[in-house]
């Protein structure tokens, strides 16, 4: 038999296989959970940003922003901001759950994973 047809009825490129598309979907999943973490931190220092209606002058009684220019549009932005930030949280639960259900290493002890 040729030294192909040996590697091809290999068991040794198989695992090779298996643990490099384990690896990438590894990656994958933690890629996914960083990028919700970061949209959900930066949503929410746009909601700190918008919250930060204090007058920017100790004689002034006026407060900045929009919420004092147009109350009726911060609240809608303030409510879409804090909607989005619930569904990305919903999201990231999601993916939590799914690293744990996936990648979740079942011969170690205490609930350690992989990732």
């Amino acid at each position: 038999m040729s030294k192909f047809s040996q590697q091809i009825k290999s068991t040794g490129v198989l695992t090779e296989r298996t643990q490099l598309v384990a690896q990438q979907a590894k990656r994958a999943m933690q890629e996914l959970i960083q990028n919700l973490e970061g949209n959900i931190d930066e949503k929410k220092m746009v909601i700190i940003q918008m919250c930060d209606i204090a007058p920017d002058s100790t004689v002034s009684t006026k407060p900045q922003g929009l919420a004092a220019t147009n109350p009726k549009a911060w609240v809608k932005e303030l409510h879409t901001l804090k909607v989005e930030v619930s569904l990305l949280e919903a999201e990231l639960k999601i993916a939590n759950d799914t690293r744990i259900e996936w990648f979740t290493d079942e011969d170690s002890e205490k609930g350690d994973t992989l990732l």
